[in-house]
């Protein structure tokens, strides 16, 4: 039973490959768009650290990059889902891994900046507080600038 239904369900997905393998691949817009929206719709994770425009972006710069590199034109429909989609959604990926694995790193140097200003603003606090060695320095030299007049 287990056999028969397998030798059914392969025979089924055979002819449809077959039947759409007779029509062209989708257009760039509808490409995209489908991409997008598979991405959108399945990972949350990546989606949620990620404008939607920046997104689409993304797909978009990355479907042009998988057709500029690749010296072949594009296939028909079957093979459009069959491989080209996968590798476009697999590189749309990679290409947000960096995008994020960027924004982390720039985060992390703004928060180091942030912490180095601190610590700068509290050296120049204790500097310049009353008692502190930059009073004295200061108050020296307006000593001898009143004996300079």
């Amino acid at each position: 039973m287990c056999e028969r239904y397998h030798q059914i369900t392969q025979t089924r997905s055979i002819n449809m490959m077959d039947y759409m393998s007779n029509f062209p691949p989708p257009t760039k817009s509808y490409a995209v768009d489908e991409i997008y929206n598979s991405i959108k719709c399945t990972s949350r994770r990546i989606y949620s650290r990620v404008s939607n425009e920046y997104l689409y972006y993304v797909v978009k710069t990355s479907y042009d990059e998988f057709y500029n590199n690749d010296k072949i034109g594009q296939g028909s429909l079957a093979g459009w889902h069959a491989f080209e989609c996968s590798k476009i959604i697999e590189l749309t990926f990679h290409n947000l891994e960096k995008f994020l694995k960027k924004k982390r790193l720039l985060k992390g140097v703004i928060k180091s900046l942030n912490l180095l200003n601190l610590i700068y603003k509290d050296v120049l606090d204790r500097h310049y507080a009353p008692g502190g060695t930059g009073m004295k320095l200061a108050n020296e030299e307006f000593i001898r600038m009143q004996y300079m007049l």
